[in-house]
């Protein structure tokens, strides 16, 4: 992959339009002048700002974590751009563009591809399409292309536990460390739900030993005998009761028999004699009525003898008054027997029908026993319904203790099937726990991660060495190892860093890293650094023809310097640009080209190499 130009508009101290051409410059030394700020050297002049717009507009990221708008340019404040190009191995052409508060491309993030732009509906769809046309991400971007001071992983000054974690990164095991705490976190889940089905198992156990020394058979056995006992009784009082009951409702029904025929049979001869009396009083009424008036006309006539009429006015005479006299008394004589004739039949009449009702009363007497029987028959009726009530109670009362011993066995039966399935779960979880230790013991420090680390200590010894050879001149030898001796014998896990030089009479110094001198120590700890970073860039699946070194080399001594040139040599055999960033002059004079960036007045810009297209305001 070919990393053509870099572009940048009103980015940082640059104002308007900047274009660094990033292929085929060779071996090109980096440097700063700060004219605002002299004292400062090259310090503030604008350098990091090119390599921290590369990282910007390929990956999104604001240097040193600042504010978003921190990168927009604080003379113009707004139409921050940056474009860079690519052409990939197959002659694709590559672009990708970032914006921030820009007139036409607002806060964009775009990739263009062989003219045509394909870039998602989001940033972070875009990103991940970006880093794959690149074929890296940042981390393996800051290993393979822009390496520097803060990409330093610093192994050889680390602590054991920071040593393993750089490995890990680098050599891609990071995972077993996430599958160690997931683990972790899955084990403690099982284990703890172990316990609680243990505790599960021990309830069952107990709850069933319980069960099976208690038997409710006797009890319900018990029950039944009393069930019989009293049945028995209450047949016994309901044949009692029954033969009682027949002998009242015998008698009830012959007392009331005879009663309702007398009765029948009188009433109509009661009414009959009842009405004769009536009669025979209302013709006697009608007899006494007539004898009343014959005598008052009697009386009358007598009292009419030599005087006046007083209908007519002519005197009565006293023959007419004898005759009319005589005729009444006739009238009134035969009166006098049919009164006595109607009175004695009356009487007769009225013994009768007081007999009729001397009779009645009688029978309505003898009622009144039949009703005393009849609630004798009510009574044994009431006390046999009760007797059959309580029969038919007992006899479908349920058996407490049979359903107790039914639900006994049930429940003897469930608990021995929870168990079985307790004990089944418990076996699972068991199991689960087994395969979890196992797994446990072989994501430790001293088991798969150890054994991974073991089996590709050449490779990282290899990696090393190469550029170990070229910072010391082949004078010493690092060597990475797994396991130290014990004080005690035997040996310990632990990663240490042996350096080893090879003296003149054949002989060969070996030391722990931290007893060299110091300039020895930073040559070696570069090298070690470089050579690990080499490794992860190896991750990448695209291999790119620039690199850029940024103050990688600010803390090595001039002996270490010198030998930093045969480092980049190496490095320009597979590399078409190799951009290195330092302050120092002496250093400098070395490469084939160097770029001057000025600061003067606020504004950085490359004054010397690369292509300076500043506008004096951007749009």
């Amino acid at each position: 992959m070919r990393l053509e130009s870099l572009e940048l508009h009103n980015y940082g101290p640059y104002v308007g339009q900047h274009v660094f051409n990033l292929s085929d410059q060779g071996m090109v030394h980096i440097e700063g002048r700060n004219l605002d700020e002299p004292w400062m050297e090259s310090n503030g002049s604008g350098k990091s700002s090119i390599l921290d717009g590369l990282d910007w507009v390929l990956f999104g990221v604001i240097p040193r974590g600042d504010h978003v708008d921190s990168i927009v340019n604080a003379e113009v404040g707004a139409n921050t751009l940056g474009i860079v190009r690519l052409t990939d191995d197959d002659g694709t052409s590559i672009a990708i563009l970032r914006a921030r508060k820009h007139a036409d491309h607002k806060n964009a993030c775009k990739l263009i591809v062989d003219g045509q732009d394909v870039t998602a509906l989001d940033a972070r769809e875009t990103q991940a399409h970006i880093n794959e046309v690149l074929g890296l991400d940042r981390a393996m971007f800051h290993a393979a292309v822009l390496y520097g001071q803060e990409d330093r992983v610093r192994f050889a000054d680390a602590t054991d536990k920071d040593r393993m974690q750089i490995l890990t990164q680098i050599l891609q095991i990071e995972e077993l460390d996430e599958w160690a705490t997931l683990l972790k976190d899955k084990r403690a889940t099982v284990e703890q739900a172990v316990g609680g089905h243990e505790r599960a198992v021990r309830e069952y156990e107990a709850e069933l030993e319980g069960l099976r020394r208690s038997d409710p058979q006797a009890e319900a056995a018990s029950f039944e005998t009393h069930r019989k006992a009293n049945l028995e009784t209450l047949q016994q009082q309901w044949a009692l009761i029954t033969g009682e009951f027949q002998k009242a409702d015998q008698h009830y029904r012959t007392i009331y028999v005879d009663v309702s025929a007398g009765l029948a049979a009188l009433e109509p001869k009661i009414r009959e004699a009842q009405q004769t009396v009536a009669k025979c009083e209302a013709q006697e009424f009608g007899t006494k009525g007539r004898l009343q008036e014959l005598e008052q006309a009697t009386q009358r006539y007598q009292s009419m003898q030599n005087v006046e009429c007083p209908t007519c006015r002519q005197m009565v005479h006293p023959g007419h008054v004898q005759n009319l006299s005589g005729t009444l008394s006739a009238e009134m004589h035969g009166l006098v027997a049919t009164s006595q004739q109607q009175a004695s039949l009356t009487e007769q009449w009225r013994v009768y029908l007081k007999q009729l009702e001397a009779q009645r009363l009688e029978l309505l007497n003898a009622g009144r026993l039949s009703d005393e029987a009849g609630a004798v028959v009510a009574q044994k009726t009431e006390a046999g319904n009760r007797v059959q009530q309580a029969i038919h109670e007992v006899t479908n009362r349920p058996n407490p203790y049979a359903v107790a011993a039914q639900e006994h066995q049930q429940r003897v039966a469930g608990v021995a099937e929870a168990l079985r399935q307790a004990q089944a779960v418990l076996a699972d979880a068991q199991g689960v726990l087994a395969y979890y230790d196992f797994w446990a013991q072989a994501l430790r420090v001293s088991g798969l991660k150890n054994y991974i680390l073991d089996s590709r200590l050449a490779e990282l010894n290899e990696a090393i060495n190469e550029w170990t050879s070229v910072m010391t001149q082949g004078g010493l030898k690092v060597r990475l190892t797994s396991q130290t001796d014990k004080r005690t014998g035997g040996k310990a896990n632990k990663l240490s860093i042996i350096v080893e030089r090879a003296n003149a009479d054949g002989t060969i110094t070996q030391r722990n890293f931290a007893s060299w001198s110091g300039g020895e120590k930073q040559r070696v700890s570069l090298a070690i650094d470089f050579g690990l970073s080499r490794i992860l860039a190896r991750r990448a699946r695209k291999r790119y023809d620039v690199m850029i070194l940024d103050e990688l080399f600010r803390h090595l001594d001039p002996k270490g310097r010198r030998y930093c040139m045969d480092m980049l040599q190496e490095l320009s055999k597979e590399k078409s640009s190799i951009f290195v960033v330092d302050h120092d002059a002496e250093f400098a004079a070395q490469f084939q080209k160097r770029w001057v960036v000025q600061r003067q007045n606020l504004r950085s810009q490359l004054v010397e190499g690369g292509v300076n297209e500043e506008s004096k305001r951007a749009a």
